[in-house]
């Protein structure tokens, strides 16, 4: 959580709005590493999608205790990664929004990588 928040606040892009992919199992203090995230870097909107395990924590529960960590940010909820990867693609993001950050759960980074990747290989082939 620190750590990587540390990191980002290296780059040149983290004083730019981003949007936050967001997830994690339900064993997890998301509580803690969304208050770090959050006072770290500039979040303006939040995507959170379920995960593909039983282990993962209900979208909705999320979207509530985002709103009652900040209740500014607007927070959007996924039944998959791949309904969000899709929305991600075909909608884009908030112009004021320059990055894309994922974090939480190895299985959304991986899940997310998965699907843009699938879809970037369906967008090549489709192409003449």
């Amino acid at each position: 959580g620190s750590a990587l928040t540390q990191s980002l606040r290296r780059l040149p892009i983290s004083d730019e709005k981003a949007l936050l992919i967001f997830n994690a199992l339900t064993d997890k203090d998301v509580g803690r590493m969304l208050k770090i995230l959050l006072s770290g870097l500039k979040i303006s909107h939040i995507f959170v999608p379920i995960l593909d395990t039983e282990r993962s924590r209900r979208p909705s529960e999320m979207k509530l205790l985002i709103k009652k960590l900040n209740p500014r940010i607007k927070v959007q909820t996924f039944t998959s990664a791949s309904e969000l990867a899709c929305h991600v693609v075909k909608l884009g993001m908030e112009p004021s929004e320059k990055w894309i950050l994922a974090a939480g759960s190895l299985y959304l980074v991986g899940r997310l990588e998965s699907q843009f990747t699938r879809m970037r290989h369906t967008e090549q082939a489709e192409k003449p």
